[in-house]
């Protein structure tokens, strides 16, 4: 298993139970104690995870109220939100108007109501809001279904250890 599957399954694993052992952190991933360590540390310091352990229940959890920036880790849905959220709006509001309106703005005589074109523009931005809200809706329901079911019937082999010992 590598590095990126692991952090993955640290995630995945955290979130779907309530707390962890250190010992079934160490079955599932299959790694030393000093692989899980690293692991565990890169998350919290790198990636912001609110991963604490709890010594009430000897055990690892995420943290509901840790304060700092949101966590996520990287994947397809978050650069697709990126992708969706930054590049292709400029070029939907045109980029010949905003160089405009930043021109007129920045100049020494702006004029208040000499545009190039006439008021339909709240219409088209009304519209464009509501295809920008529409795409990325769409995108996270589509997103969402893909990444339930490519980690339905994932085979691990802690999974294929419990299976043999059920037979």
């Amino acid at each position: 298993m590598t590095r990126t599957e692991r952090l993955y399954r640290i995630d995945q694993l955290l979130r779907s139970r309530r707390s962890l052992t250190r010992q079934e952190l160490l079955e599932a991933l299959e790694c030393s104690q000093a692989t899980l360590t690293r692991d565990i540390e890169y998350l919290r310091s790198q990636l912001n995870a609110p991963i604490v352990f709890d010594n009430d229940l000897g055990a690892y959890r995420l943290d509901a109220v840790t304060p700092g920036p949101a966590y996520a880790l990287p994947g397809l849905s978050n650069l697709w939100m990126i992708l969706i959220k930054a590049t292709p709006l400029l070029f939907l509001l045109g980029v010949k108007d905003i160089v405009y309106y930043a021109r007129e703005l920045g100049g020494t005589k702006t004029q208040a109501y000499d545009f190039p074109h006439a008021d339909w523009r709240l219409y088209y931005f009304l519209g464009l809001l509501v295809f920008y809200l529409l795409m990325t809706r769409g995108s996270e329901i589509l997103l969402g279904r893909v990444a339930a079911k490519l980690s339905k019937g994932q085979a691990t082999a802690a999974g294929e250890a419990m299976r043999k010992a059920a037979i």
